[in-house]
Parts: C-alpha cells; structure tokens; sequence
C-alpha cells in the first residue's frame, strides 16, 4: 500500500527524527509534536493525535523517544513518559522522570515489566538512569551517573547497559595502561565525514570512558569496565 499521512506533519529525513515503530500489525509514525497509529497491513489510520513535544529529532546523536509493546506505545515527552493505548491513541497512564523534577526525559525502553528511562539537562546527555514499575508506576531504581550520552543506552537480557563520560582517576589511569587492541591499529580514514572535527595527526584529544552495567530489576552496578575511545569516529588530517 501506499497513502498517509505524508508530508504535511512529517518531520523532514534530514532532521532524523525517530523511525516508525511496529508491533502485533500497527505502526506508530511520529510527525511534527504528532502522532499516527496505522494498520500496517493497509495503511489506514487508526487514530491520529497531536502531543506536545511528542518530536525527537538528531536521532544519529541522541536516541529516540519512543518503545512499544502489544499493551503499550510510550511516548518521551518533556520531563514525561505517556503511555497511550496501541488500538486508540489514548493516554493511559503518565509517568515523570525521578528527582531532580523537570529534567528532560532521555531515553526510554521496557521489558513488559518495568519502564526505562533516562534524565539529564537536555535530549542528548543523562546524569541519571532509573526504572519504574508499571504495575503501579512506582519507581523501581534509580542509578546516579556521571555523564551518559543517550545514543550510549542499551537494555538487554536483564541488563541496562551505558557509557559514562567521566570515569574516575583511576579508571581513567586503567584504560591508558590497557594493551592495545587490534582495533587500535585500523587506518583511520583519511576524508573526513561531514559534520566530523578535523585534527591534525596526534592532536586527537583522549576520550576516555567507563562502561557499565546495572542489573535492570534492581538497578545495582554489576561491573564498570573503563574504555579507551580516543579516535574513534574522529577524522584526522594526515601530512604527507
């Protein structure tokens, strides 16, 4: 099929907003602080709603905002998470992020059991990762972090996964002591990619970073390893 809701309340590709999303036969496409649900099978719309700032856009360098299940469409919003029915739309519980109030709510996922989410001071960076109950909305955990970049958050067999910016001295200290690993020693690219910094040959500044993992039903850390991501994704000027 072929039809809606085109381009009038689409956000345009070169903003990257969230992709579609679907499940048990629908997709939720989400627009300009809008959003659709959709047979997937014929393409017509379910139901159709406008949502203040239901829009998440430079998902190549944030994460997107929204998750869904048979039971649930969760839409980031703000320092909010709505849960709306997947057949009508509808708001059926709102959830806010923890203390401190009013952060932005970054990431989001759930395992049918809890709601995962982040917070920090905008979409793209976290200082606090945590999970709420959805029996209830109760807060299940929260973990404190240094600085989490929300493109860095993964949930995965009972894991929540995460890179946090500020490791401490002594993780610092550990990664550069690391052996170097194959990786180390790949050419990195000669033509930079667009958007990227240039830096001359060994002027790469050091990035250093710790990554951890949290048990997602309790939220207590399971290991933190530090991580040496010095050049990674950076382009570099090479002279000849």
């Amino acid at each position: 099929w072929f039809g809606r809701p085109g381009m009038a309340k689409v956000v345009d590709r070169h903003a990257r907003a969230a992709a579609p999303l679907f499940v048990n036969g629908r997709l939720f496409h989400q627009g300009i602080n809008y959003l659709w649900g959709i047979d997937a099978y014929n393409g017509f719309i379910l139901w159709e709603r406008a949502i203040p700032g239901a829009m998440r856009t430079g998902v190549s360098n944030t994460c997107g905002n929204l998750c869904a299940t048979r039971d649930g469409l969760f839409v980031a919003t703000g320092s909010k998470c709505l849960r709306l029915d997947p057949e009508t739309g509808r708001t059926l519980t709102t959830h806010a992020t923890p203390k401190p109030a009013n952060a932005t709510w970054g990431w989001v996922a759930t395992d049918n059991v809890r709601l995962f989410g982040s917070s920090g001071p905008d979409q793209n960076r976290s200082t606090r990762v945590f999970a709420i109950e959805l029996e209830g909305g109760k807060l299940a955990w929260a973990c404190r972090a240094g600085l989490v970049h929300n493109s860095s958050l993964a949930l995965g067999e009972g894991r929540v996964f995460f890179l946090d910016a500020r490791p401490t001295a002594e993780e610092t200290e550990a990664a550069r002591q690391a052996p170097k690993r194959k990786l180390d020693e790949v050419p990195l690219p000669r033509v930079p990619m667009p958007g990227q910094p240039y830096y001359p040959a060994g002027a790469i500044p050091t990035d250093i970073r710790t990554l951890v993992a949290l048990d997602a039903q309790t939220g207590r850390v399971l290991w933190r390893v530090p991580v040496d991501l010095t050049a990674m994704g950076k382009c570099i000027i090479r002279r000849r």
